[in-house]
C-alpha cells in the first residue's frame, strides 16, 4: 500500500470515527428530547404518529433501543398508540390516555407521580424549593429557556430531560465542527446535571408512574425512562473517552 493510499485510509477511518461519535450524541439527545416531550404533553395523534414511526426491528443497531427496558418500553407505547390512534382507533382509549396523563402529572387531584425533582430531593419536599432555584440558575447560565416560563417550577422532569438533550445536541454540533474541547465541556455539563438533578430520583419517579398508571402507555414510558436513566451514566463516560481519543489524535 503506497503512502497516498495509507493517508486516504487513515482519513476515512478518522471521518468514520468522528461520525460515529456525532451519531451517538444525536441519538441520545433525541431519546432525551422524546422523554421530555412525553412528560410535557399528553399523548395525542401527533405524538402517536411520531412514536409509531420509530423502527424497533433492529434494536442492536441502536444506542438506546439496545437497552432492554428502552426497547420493551417503546414497543409497549407503540402498541398502545396503534390501538388508540391507528386505523382501528379507540376513542375510549385515547380518552383514557388523557385522563391518565392528568392523574399522574397534572391534577387537579393529588398527583400520582409528582414531576418535580425538589419534591424528591429537598428536605421540605415542596415546590419552588432550593433544588428548583439551583436548576433555574443553571438553566439561565446555559441560556436554556423554559417553554412555559413562569407556569411551572424549573425542575419539572420534562425541562430537566430537555436540558440534557440540548446539551448533547450542542456537543454533537461542536464535535462535528471540529471543536472537541467545547464538545467535551457540553457533555460534561450534561453529565454533571444528570448525576445531580435527574439520576437520584428517577427510580422513585418511574416506580410511581408505573404503579399509578392505568394505561399501558404510561407504564411503557416509565420503563423506557428507567432504561434511559440507567444507560445515561455509561453513555457519558463512553463519550468522554471518545473525546480523549480525538484530542490524542490531534496532538
Amino acid at each position: 500500500m503506497n503512502q497516498e493510499m495509507q493517508g486516504n485510509c487513515c482519513l476515512e477511518f478518522e471521518c468514520c470515527a468522528e461520525a460515529a461519535v456525532v451519531l451517538r450524541l444525536e441519538t441520545f439527545s433525541a431519546a432525551c428530547q422524546l422523554v421530555a416531550e412525553l412528560y410535557r404533553n399528553k399523548c395525542d395523534a401527533d405524538v402517536a404518529a411520531r412514536l409509531l414511526g420509530i423502527e424497533t426491528d433492529f434494536p442492536d443497531d441502536d444506542l438506546v433501543l439496545s437497552n432492554d427496558d428502552c426497547l420493551q418500553g417503546m414497543r409497549v407505547m407503540q402498541s398502545c398508540c396503534a390501538a388508540a390512534f391507528g386505523n382501528e382507533r379507540s376513542g375510549d382509549l385515547s380518552k383514557e390516555l388523557s385522563n391518565d396523563y392528568h392523574d399522574l402529572f397534572v391534577g387537579p387531584h393529588n398527583l400520582l407521580a409528582v414531576p418535580w425533582s425538589s419534591v424528591y430531593l429537598d428536605k421540605g419536599k415542596t415546590l419552588f424549593g432550593p433544588t428548583a432555584m439551583r436548576v433555574r440558575n443553571i438553566f439561565a447560565q446555559e441560556g436554556f429557556v423554559i417553554p412555559e416560563d413562569g407556569h411551572e417550577p424549573s425542575d419539572h422532569v420534562a425541562y430537566e430531560w430537555q436540558f440534557v438533550a440540548d446539551l448533547e445536541k450542542r456537543a454533537a454540533a461542536l464535535f462535528r465542527e471540529g471543536s472537541p474541547s467545547e464538545a467535551r465541556a457540553a457533555n460534561a455539563e450534561a453529565s454533571r446535571f444528570f448525576e445531580e438533578f435527574l439520576k437520584p430520583w428517577m427510580p422513585d419517579f418511574c416506580e410511581r408512574v408505573s404503579k399509578g398508571a392505568k394505561t399501558d402507555f404510561y407504564r411503557g414510558l416509565a420503563q423506557f425512562t428507567s432504561g434511559l436513566a440507567l444507560l445515561a451514566t455509561e453513555f457519558f463516560a463512553q463519550i468522554e473517552s471518545s473525546f480523549d481519543n480525538e484530542e490524542e489524535r490531534r496532538r
